[in-house]
């Protein structure tokens, strides 16, 4: 079976390769193959290995030629782990094999670091604000204040605006009065005497009318 692994966490990775593959796996530098020498990889056999072997090939997607024709060998015999660092996938051999992995032909999984809890919080105040659940958002905000009184307002405003400009790239017609918005409180927040965490509040309640 092929797998495809990606992601920036390498050490959960690895511990998941060593479960598909064994201990005692092959291991191929993907930018050393060839398009015509994929054959030989997912179709053909060793005479050093048993019949079925197990491959780990890392970064292939390094290699185009090679990489654009991993569709080809879903149907490998061997158990095969294609481990990538990150992938494009604006591509249309992702797209294909993103179709197949919704199939069961190919299985993919993607191994990211987990966010810090900083960045853990910003994203669930922000989702509550989106939604309409501004409410639970600020109760959830001054919780968090009363307990960590290091919570620095100035950074989770610099969090709050990379979530929100990200969000909003799924939203366009709201993006042009959301930067607006943005650099108002920007603007209050470096020129004003005002209390910073209420400025941060107040942007809250302005990104939920958006």
């Amino acid at each position: 079976m092929l797998h495809l692994f990606y992601g920036d966490n390498r050490k959960a990775a690895k511990v998941e390769i060593s479960k598909v593959l064994g201990p005692d796996h092959e291991q191929i530098d993907g930018e050393q193959i060839s398009a015509d020498s994929m054959a030989n990889i997912f179709a053909g056999f060793s005479l050093f290995a048993a019949e079925n072997r197990n491959i780990l090939i890392r970064d292939l997607g390094l290699n185009n030629d090679a990489w654009n024709e991993l569709p080809r060998y879903l149907d490998t015999t061997h158990n095969i782990i294609v481990w990538e660092n990150t992938l494009d996938k604006r591509t249309a051999t992702w797209r294909e094999l993103q179709k197949a992995g919704k199939s069961g032909a190919v299985d993919i999984r993607e191994f990211a670091t987990p966010p810090p809890a900083e960045a853990r919080l910003v994203f669930s105040v922000f989702a509550d604000a989106r939604d309409g659940n501004i409410k639970r958002a600020l109760n959830n905000l001054d919780k968090t204040i009363a307990n960590d009184p290091s919570q620095d307002p100035h950074r989770f405003f610099g969090l709050l605006v990379s979530q929100a400009i990200k969000d909003s790239s799924a939203r366009p017609s709201a993006h042009k009065t959301l930067l607006q918005t943005i650099a108002q409180t920007d603007i209050q927040l470096k020129t004003t005497g005002n209390d910073p965490w209420l400025l941060v509040k107040t942007l809250l309640v302005k990104l939920s009318s958006l």
